[in-house]
């Protein structure tokens, strides 16, 4: 178990504002507003018996302000109380640091938008070139809905219309979450410095008609990073020439085949 990072309305010019800003620990906030969250805040527990103006129960919650303010830094505040809880995240496992590893993308601001074809599937493309012999231990992504297949693959050739010369895939994964997923390559895939390699993955939402992550902030690349409705030959779109932006697709790498974890 751990924190959830999330957000919150913490005011804005307004009474409310006043309230939050010189809270000092002693009561459990409520505030009614629905207002947009403008503050990112960690929720590390609950308490069902905490009262406030609205009724009880409430969440336990660290604020990033320091210890002098609130109960040293932390607050406690209604469920549901100032828009808190919107745009969520946690983390649901983690890799061990790997000194020889590395990570080929084009997404420097991750996922910031998304892409669709009014359907729930869609694919996206990036073709990295290494920049030294390598393995490619995992291949990486968002996710922006629950999911009821994830299919990856890897090539040899893209051509900008067709790919050819499968290299490894892995089909019929899900996930239960919108979020940032990987799935493992195994045994791992050698690739070799200049020569390019292409991660292809085909998402299909649950509902969202929008599955292909995006990052539209960055830099964007041209001839690197592509969607398709369909994946077939010809129907691949640049999206650095048609967006100014690119997919939000990565590959995990390591110089050796099997890191040794570092505690």
């Amino acid at each position: 178990y751990g924190p959830v990072y999330t957000s919150v309305y913490a005011g804005d010019g307004d009474a409310w504002d006043t309230e939050f800003a010189n809270y000092d620990g002693s009561y459990t906030l409520y505030y009614p507003g629905t207002e947009d969250p403008n503050h990112a805040v960690l929720i590390v527990g609950w308490d069902d018996s905490l009262s406030h103006a609205g009724g009880t129960g409430g969440w336990i919650v660290k604020n990033s302000w320091g210890t002098g303010w609130g109960d040293n830094g932390y607050f406690y505040i209604a469920y549901g109380s100032a828009s808190i809880g919107m745009y969520s995240s946690f983390m649901y496992d983690w890799q061990d640091y790997d000194p020889d590893g590395d990570i080929m993308y084009y997404d420097q601001a991750g996922l910031t938008t998304s892409w669709g074809c009014g359907d729930t599937t869609g694919w996206g493309l990036c073709k990295f070139i290494p920049s030294r012999d390598t393995y490619v231990r995992r291949v990486e992504f968002w996710t922006t809905d629950v999911t009821t297949d994830i299919d990856v693959y890897i090539y040899d050739d893209f051509d900008g219309t067709t790919l050819s010369n499968l290299l490894w895939s892995d089909l019929d994964n899900s996930f239960a979450e919108a979020g940032y997923h990987g799935v493992a390559v195994d045994p791992p895939l050698a690739v070799t410095h200049g020569n390019d390699v292409i991660a292809v993955v085909k998402f299909t939402n649950v509902s969202d008609e929008y599955p292909v992550p995006v990052d539209t902030e960055g830099p964007d690349e041209t001839g690197r990073t592509y969607r398709s409705c369909s994946g077939s030959a010809g129907s691949w779109r640049d999206m650095g020439v048609d967006y100014d932006a690119d997919v939000a697709i990565r590959l995990r790498t390591s110089d050796i085949t099997a890191p040794t974890p570092t505690p």
